[in-house]
């Protein structure tokens, strides 16, 4: 027995074999790096309203501290002075909303990729190999090793905010965001990557994609395409052929390439039901006898009731039985035992010819009781359209169709069909989706379903608006929570 033993790690996708993050995939995804010139707008913006925050205790307590470093003042005066009490509220006021902006911005920064500068100028942060929304010990990390670079004064910052420009991945990484495992993105011209529903539908239609690649350079199994499988098969694929029994089974080799091993056989067999496993050696075969036909009516014949054609029936001479034939033995895989009929020619209705009116009284009864109508015309068939789920199931619909966990049509609506689907993540409505299916064309409507639906046409993604009918084509792909399904039509709607 074998025992596998699970990690239970989460697959990360976007890693390629060294587990370091692809920016291709990304690039794929939607994702566009944040510019340069928004993050300093982001970072100038933050530091104002620090500064603005601490600029009460600069003004108001910090000269009075410089004073006793300086010596001109003791502790003990500063004690004393008149304005002790304001100024101590003035620093503790001062010094808690700094601390609390300080702790709100990692706190967002951790947990949704966001501060009020990124946020103003439409950026966003995320972990650089799950793309998610960073850890709060990270942004934390990243916060004290900034702060620490502030303690060398001017060189400090301007090798922190420059290094941008030494990032080996060309992603605009900073050595602060190396720290912290991060990657700003620019959500004004890419994919907002805390949008779960298109971030959710961008990731499975990747692995779709990738799937289908995937499938497409697989070797067809069942040709030998390949010339040392040639080489190494025993024999060469041989392509499936009826019986006379009806069996669909390999067709006979031929006659002109005998087994090696099989011995000669020294009489012909008599014909079986079964297809015979060793064909004895070639016969002339007699010729087959046509089969007589009655002759066509002549065109100039008049109109006379009565008969299918119209015409009226000559007297033919009863055909003689002919005696039975012994056929030669078959070598083309068929058996002799049962024989193929050739099949008569249709016998064509003629026209009246001349104009010659018939009274109805005329008719023989059985005749004067029927009415042939003139210019009827077949039923036109439904139309039909053929969705094909992400399991490979396949649903044919004609007419409305209601798609979800568990659909139900609205008090008062009728539909031809209620399809439920299973899905474990709850991750697809109840009711989910509306298919209607009409002469003019084939529509999906979103029935107001809480992850919402997408169509996909050519890798194009279109979201649905709830209750708005969209039209689709053939080829068509609607990804509704994180199931997907595809749109064509059947035999029967393209016969119609």
């Amino acid at each position: 027995m074998i025992w596998e033993i699970d990690d239970k790690k989460p697959k990360i996708e976007g890693l390629d074999e060294d587990g370091r993050p692809d920016p291709q995939y990304a690039a794929d995804l939607g994702l566009v790096p944040a510019p340069l010139g928004r993050r300093a707008v982001s970072s100038l913006i933050e530091f104002a309203i620090y500064g603005l925050l601490v600029a009460p205790f600069y003004i108001f307590v910090f000269p009075y501290l410089l004073r006793i470093f300086t010596g001109t003042l003791d502790w003990y005066g500063f004690f004393q002075h008149p304005n002790f009490i304001i100024l101590l509220l003035v620093a503790l006021f001062s010094t808690v909303l700094a601390l609390a902006f300080i702790i709100v911005q990692i706190a967002l920064h951790g947990s949704k990729g966001v501060t009020i500068g990124k946020a103003f100028v439409g950026i966003r942060s995320i972990n650089v190999k799950t793309l998610e929304k960073p850890k709060i010990g990270r942004t934390l990390l990243r916060a004290l090793v900034m702060y620490l670079s502030f303690m060398v004064p001017v060189i400090g910052p301007v090798l922190m905010f420059v290094s941008v420009f030494f990032d080996g991945e060309k992603r605009g990484r900073s050595w602060l965001d190396y720290v912290g495992n991060l990657w700003f993105i620019d959500i004004k011209k890419g994919l907002n990557p805390y949008d779960s529903k298109r971030m959710r539908i961008a990731r499975k239609t990747l692995s779709v994609d990738a799937t289908v690649e995937q499938e497409e350079q697989l070797p067809f199994l069942a040709t030998a395409a390949d010339a040392r499988v040639q080489q190494s098969a025993p024999s060469a694929y041989v392509a499936p052929a009826r019986t006379s029994s009806g069996v669909l089974g390999a067709a006979s080799p031929s006659a002109s390439a005998p087994s090696a091993s099989a011995p000669p056989a020294s009489a012909p067999q008599q014909p079986q039901q079964q297809a015979p496993v060793q064909q004895p050696p070639q016969q002339p075969q007699q010729p087959a006898q046509p089969i007589a036909s009655a002759p066509p009516a002549p065109a100039s014949a008049p109109y006379r009731p009565g008969s299918l054609s119209g015409v009226a029936p000559q007297q033919q001479p009863a055909p003689q039985q002919a005696a039975p034939q012994q056929s030669a033995p078959r070598n083309d895989g068929w058996s002799d035992a049962t024989q193929i009929a050739t099949p008569r020619p249709a016998v064509q209705p003629q026209a009246p010819v001349g104009g010659e009116t018939i009274a109805p009284d005329a008719l023989p009864d059985d005749v004067a009781e029927t009415r042939l109508s003139s210019g009827r015309r077949p039923q036109q068939q439904p139309i039909v359209a053929v969705i094909q789920l992400d399991t490979g199931d396949r649903f044919d619909l004609s007419g409305s169709a209601l798609i979800g966990r568990n659909p139900r049509p609205e008090p008062g609506e009728t539909v031809a069909h209620a399809l439920p689907i299973e899905d474990p993540t709850q991750s697809i409505s109840k009711t989910h989706l509306f298919i209607e299916v009409t002469p003019a064309g084939i529509s999906v409507v979103d029935r107001h379903s809480t992850n919402g639906s997408a169509l996909d046409r050519q890798g194009t993604l279109t979201e649905l608006v709830s209750g708005v009918p969209v039209p689709v084509q053939p080829g068509d792909v609607v990804r509704f929570g994180d199931r997907s399904l595809t749109f064509a039509l059947s035999d029967q709607a393209g016969a119609s």
